[in-house]
């Protein structure tokens, strides 16, 4: 009858070195995109990042604080960022205004050439 703090450790990534870069996929990212985005690229600190997918949880964010998350995704030269269902509405709407053709929605049966 307690609450303990989450240390994500139970959250994984999965990455694929693709001849685009390199493509992560996660479920909710609920340790944080940016954490997420800033891992892969110290550990693999040669490679670009072409996608990053999955849930990015922005949903509780202030549209400023997703905006910046959108200016970082531009900085790092991600070509794609594919969002599922615990992004958000708003959030996926003001991802799609900042990036355009490179923020995407999955949804079932959505398929992708990596």
């Amino acid at each position: 009858n307690k609450f303990i703090p989450d240390n994500f450790s139970h959250e994984q990534s999965l990455i694929f070195d693709t001849q685009n870069g390199l493509v992560i996929f996660n479920s909710c990212s609920h340790a944080g995109a940016d954490n997420i985005l800033k891992e892969v690229t110290d550990i693999f600190p040669s490679k670009k990042i072409y996608a990053i997918i999955g849930g990015f949880h922005l949903f509780p964010l202030k549209d400023e604080e997703i905006k910046d998350f959108a200016k970082r995704v531009k900085e790092t030269g991600i070509k794609k960022i594919i969002t599922g269902h615990c992004t958000g509405e708003r959030a996926f709407n003001i991802l799609k205004e900042e990036l355009q053709d490179s923020a995407l929605q999955f949804y079932t049966g959505f398929e992708i050439d990596l």
